[in-house]
C-alpha cells in the first residue's frame, strides 16, 4: 500500500472538479480557502473547471473532468482536493489512464461523496490511499472549524489520532442570515454507541455507500483483488450514506454481504446517515445491524463521518484502530510514507 508524503510548507495543492463545480456563487468560499492554505504556506493551482455556472448535474463532460485532474495528478501539487461532490462521478472511470496515473508520484486526493468514485479508484487500481473527508470549501469557513484544521495536520504529517466531536450538525445554517462563509451549526449531541465489541482494527476500506454499489460489479470493481490481497490486516469498513433510505440501506449492504464483498471483515464504522428518516419502522440502524447480523462483527454507529458535520479523516487504504467508549470515538493512525 503507497501512503503519499506528507505535505510541505513551500509546496503546492490543487483544486478539481471531478464532480459537480463549485457556483460563481460560492467563488467567495474558494478564495477564502486559498487564503487558508497560503497563510500555512502552500501555493494553491486550480483547474479551468473548478468554478462554473450554468451546467447539468457535472461541471464539465466526462473526458475532460478526467484529463483535469489527471493534469493535476501529473503535476508537482502534494495534495488534491475535490471541489465538491455531485452525481456523475462514476462517468470519469473510463477515461482515467491507470497506467499514466501510475507512473505518477502518488498525491493525497481528498474528498468525500461522489469522490468516492476516485477514492476506490486510487485505492484499488493504484494501491494509493486517499483521504475520506472534507472537500475543499471546508477550508472556506471562518472561523474555520477544528476538524478541518485536524484534517489538514493529518496530511502534513503532524497528527495520527483522532477523537471524536461533542456535537454534530443536523441542520445547516441559512447562509442569507449567517453570511456565505458561515461554518457548520453545531447543535446535536454525537454519542457513538457499538454492537458485538467496542474495538475493531483493520485497513480502512469505504466511502459513501450509494456510490461503492454503483461501482459493485461493474468493470471498474476491483474490490475483490484489494480485500484478498490485504486479508491479513483485515478490512475495516467505513460507511456513510446519502439519498438511501433505511431499506436501501438494508438491500444494499445486504447485496454487498451475499456478493462475500465482507468475506475479511473485521469491523464496520457507520456515520450519520443524510436522510435518517425512519421508513416502515426501520431505521438505518435497524438496517444495518439486521443486513449484518450474520457476521457479528463489531459495529460503530453515529461517527463523524459523512454529510453531517463535523468529520474525522478516515484514510482508505490505512491500517487503523476504532475504539469506542462512554459515547466517544477515537481513531487511530500508524501511517508510514511508502514514495
Amino acid at each position: 500500500m503507497i501512503i503519499p508524503e506528507f505535505i510541505k510548507k513551500g509546496g503546492s495543492v490543487g483544486v478539481c472538479a471531478p464532480s459537480c463545480s463549485l457556483s460563481f456563487e460560492d467563488s467567495e468560499r474558494l478564495q477564502s480557502a486559498k487564503d487558508y492554505f497560503k497563510s500555512q504556506g502552500f501555493f494553491v493551482i486550480v483547474s479551468p473547471n473548478t468554478v462554473k455556472d450554468g451546467f447539468k448535474a457535472a461541471t464539465a463532460d466526462a473526458r475532460l473532468r478526467a484529463a483535469e485532474f489527471s493534469e493535476l495528478y501529473a503535476s508537482d501539487v502534494g495534495a488534491i482536493f475535490a471541489a465538491t461532490g455531485g452525481e456523475l462521478e462514476l462517468d470519469i472511470l473510463e477515461h482515467l489512464d491507470a497506467e499514466f496515473l501510475r507512473a505518477q508520484k502518488p498525491k493525497w486526493f481528498c474528498g468525500y461523496s461522489d469522490n468516492t468514485v476516485l477514492s476506490d479508484y486510487l485505492l484499488t487500481h493504484l494501491d494509493t490511499a486517499s483521504l475520506y473527508g472534507y472537500n475543499v470549501g471546508a477550508y472556506g469557513d471562518r472561523p474555520l472549524d477544528e476538524s478541518t484544521k485536524r484534517q489538514f495536520e493529518l496530511i502534513c504529517g503532524s497528527r495520527r489520532s483522532f477523537e471524536s466531536y461533542p456535537l454534530h450538525q443536523t441542520e445547516r445554517f441559512d447562509f442569507t442570515t449567517a453570511g456565505k462563509l458561515a461554518g457548520y451549526n453545531l447543535t446535536e449531541k454525537t454519542v457513538i454507541t457499538s454492537i458485538y465489541g467496542n474495538h475493531a482494527a483493520g485497513r480502512l476500506f469505504g466511502g459513501c455507500l450509494d456510490v461503492l454499489l454503483c461501482i459493485l460489479g461493474t468493470r471498474f470493481d476491483k474490490s475483490t483483488e484489494f480485500f484478498d490481497k490485504y486479508k491479513g490486516d483485515g478490512i475495516l469498513f467505513f460507511l456513510e450514506s446519502c439519498e438511501l433510505n433505511a431499506l436501501a440501506v438494508y438491500r444494499g449492504l445486504s447485496q454487498m454481504r451475499y456478493a462475500d464483498y465482507f468475506k475479511h471483515a473485521t469491523g464496520f464504522v457507520f456515520g450519520r446517515p443524510l436522510d435518517e428518516s425512519v421508513y416502515f419502522d426501520y431505521s438505518f440502524e435497524d438496517a444495518a445491524k439486521e443486513a449484518l447480523a450474520p457476521l457479528r462483527l463489531p459495529m460503530f454507529f453515529g461517527a463523524d463521518l459523512g454529510h453531517k458535520p463535523p468529520s474525522l479523516p478516515f484514510v482508505n487504504g490505512a491500517v487503523a484502530d476504532v475504539v469506542a467508549n462512554n459515547g466517544k470515538m477515537l481513531l487511530s493512525y500508524g501511517l508510514r510514507s511508502k514514495c
